[in-house]
C-alpha cells in the first residue's frame, strides 16, 4: 500500500495535472487543502520545539499529500535531524 510521498516539482499546475492523469488508472486522488480543526498539539510541539533551538522546516498545516486528515509540523532537531509531529483525524 502507499502510504505518501514527497516530491519536489518546478511547476505545481502542471505536476498536479501529470500526477492526475498518470495515476488515475490506480485510483490516487489529489485531495482538495484541508482547513483542520485546531490540532493544538501539533502546534503546542511546533512552538515548544522553536523554542528549544529547533530550526524550522514545515510548519504547523495540512500535509494532504499522504492522506486525508493529516496535519503536522517538521523541525530540525539541533543535529540536524528531522523530526515530525502528525495528528491524524
Amino acid at each position: 500500500m502507499l502510504d505518501h510521498m514527497i516530491l519536489a516539482v518546478s511547476n505545481v499546475e502542471r505536476s498536479l495535472a501529470f500526477y492526475e492523469a498518470a495515476l488515475k488508472p490506480l485510483n490516487i486522488k489529489f485531495f482538495l487543502p484541508y482547513k483542520g480543526k485546531g490540532n493544538e498539539k501539533v502546534e503546542e510541539f511546533y512552538r515548544a520545539a522553536i523554542s528549544a533551538g529547533a530550526k524550522e522546516n514545515i510548519s504547523p498545516r495540512a500535509r494532504l499529500e499522504y492522506s486525508p486528515g493529516y496535519y503536522a509540523t517538521d523541525v530540525f532537531d539541533p543535529d540536524g535531524y528531522s523530526f515530525e509531529v502528525v495528528h491524524k483525524s
